[in-house]
């Protein structure tokens, strides 16, 4: 697979397992406490990626299977990181397509 959208699975041997996986510990660790309080029974692992990084694993059965992926949307909000994370990037690629749009509409008024 090229690109995985989102960081769940079904376990590659038990099918009636999901797997999540996580890259930092702060999120592993938020993770497993939504797990814990919404009383889901889990099984945890660290392993090495492809690309030698360390990844957290949680394999929960499917039975649990939506009350685990709403923790992880919680972990994942929680967590989440600004598409764009410099503040006068943002508000120049905010400018650069107003100006755009701006520009576009004023040639359609022009050309009519």
């Amino acid at each position: 697979m090229l690109v995985q959208l989102l960081n769940y699975k079904d376990h590659p041997e038990d099918t009636k397992y999901l797997v999540f996986q996580f890259y930092t510990i702060e999120m592993a660790i938020a993770f497993e406490q939504y797990l814990t309080l919404a009383n889901i029974p889990f099984e945890k692992d660290e392993d090495i990626d492809d690309r030698n990084y360390p990844r957290y694993l949680f394999g929960v059965r499917k039975v649990h299977q939506k009350e685990a992926i709403r923790c992880n949307n919680k972990v994942m909000a929680a967590h989440k990181q600004k598409f764009i994370p410099q503040k006068g990037m943002r508000l120049g690629l905010l400018i650069f397509t107003f100006l755009m749009i701006l520009f576009a509409l004023s040639g359609y008024l022009i050309s009519k």
